[in-house]
């Protein structure tokens, strides 16, 4: 039977280590830190035993959540990974701690019906894709029998109204005078450099 994974403190860098699911997490800061260190390792057992990995029986609409994130930081750029996390990870403080099977479509309505400063229509359809895309995907990885919030919609947005000519002319000069001035102070600095 393997060791259970202690904590330990790290010279180099000065911070106390544990390794929980198979990855190392940072627990505090500075050598007298340890009652500090030991409390959070605490958390993050508690954490890891009430969100089992991806693809276990018991598993919860957090650990899925989880599992997408950690593979969508090789699919996605940065600020669109970024963003999916912020609102997943809401989502997951709200309802991360369901099993999945318990999950159903009404605490997806429910949880955006709560988010009265989300008073766009666009914001809204947005979190409801990215929601059903993470348990989507999970589904076709076979983590989940299928998407428990299937079926969940919003209705789009108000259509953004066409430039009018006058708009789009303004437009064309403001980037047209921007576009000539970054040229003359591009040749300004040439001609500097080569006297």
């Amino acid at each position: 039977m393997a060791r259970k994974a202690r904590p330990w403190f790290r010279r180099s860098d000065g911070w106390w280590y544990v390794c929980v699911g198979g990855k190392q997490q940072r627990l505090a800061q500075g050598r007298k830190n340890k009652p500090v260190a030991l409390q959070r390792w605490h958390e993050l057992e508690i954490e890891a035993a009430a969100n089992p990995p991806a693809g276990s029986s018991g598993q919860t609409a957090a650990s899925v959540i989880d599992a997408y994130l950690d593979h969508a930081k090789h699919d996605l750029d940065a600020d669109t990974h970024v963003r999916r996390t912020r609102y997943l990870q809401m989502f997951a403080e709200a309802h991360g701690f369901r099993l999945v099977k318990d999950c159903l479509p009404i605490h997806l309505t429910q949880w955006l019906d709560g988010k009265k400063a989300w008073q766009s229509d666009w914001t809204r359809a947005t979190v409801i894709k990215i929601v059903q895309r993470t348990f989507n995907w999970a589904s076709r990885q076979r983590l989940i029998p299928s998407n428990p919030f299937f079926g969940v919609t919003q209705r789009p947005g108000e259509p953004r109204r066409p430039m009018t000519d006058d708009e789009f002319r303004k437009l064309i000069r403001a980037t047209v005078s921007r576009a000539i001035g970054a040229t003359r102070a591009i040749t300004y600095k040439s001609s500097s450099a080569i006297q």
